[in-house]
């Protein structure tokens, strides 16, 4: 089991208040296309009605799970890598750019760093309906690969950086 993690018990309702809160003040990350896309208030409004709702539920059902089911349900999940689609990843794994040797990351959608001491990161756009780059998702960096990071952070303006793990990881301090 893992232990210290709190239990589903216990979430405070102020703590999902809180969550709600966080996730709404972030912002999408600056797009680099021309093409804008002009959608009436009414139709913004039943958006943004439609992701508070998948939000709401999805917040509810991961409470529901708990740290310990979350944790469950992801060793569960089958993981499968496609690393014809990752032909940087193999590269850089060789002279140890990536945390994990297991981890992909994407060819079609990682980001590219335009200056520091190397265009390779382990990082990834995840997108959602309305656009196409809203998050990053990256492994913690390594003593190796921290200029990076920083380098990534600044390239991609970055005003918000958020880590879903402790620092200690399996054993591993991140």
């Amino acid at each position: 089991m893992l232990e210290g993690l709190p239990t589903k018990g216990d979430w405070a309702a102020d703590e999902i208040r809180k969550a709600f809160e966080m996730i709404s003040e972030i912002g999408d990350i600056p797009q680099t296309s021309e093409k804008w896309t002009y959608m009436s208030p009414a139709k913004t409004l039943e958006m943004k009605k439609f992701r508070a709702n998948q939000i709401r539920n999805f917040v509810e059902s991961t409470l529901i799970k708990g740290p310990i089911g979350l944790a469950l349900e992801f060793r569960q999940m089958k993981r499968s890598n496609d690393f014809s689609k990752m032909k940087e990843f193999l590269k850089f794994n060789k002279i140890g750019k990536n945390r994990y040797k297991d981890v992909g990351c994407l060819d079609s959608n990682r980001v590219e760093l335009s200056f520091g001491p190397c265009t390779y990161i382990h990082a990834n756009y995840v997108s959602t309906p309305s656009n196409p780059k809203k998050f990053i998702c990256t492994q913690a960096p390594l003593k190796g690969t921290c200029s990076e990071f920083w380098c990534m952070v600044v390239q991609e303006q970055a005003e918000i950086i958020l880590m879903l793990c402790n620092f200690v990881e399996q054993v591993h301090i991140t």
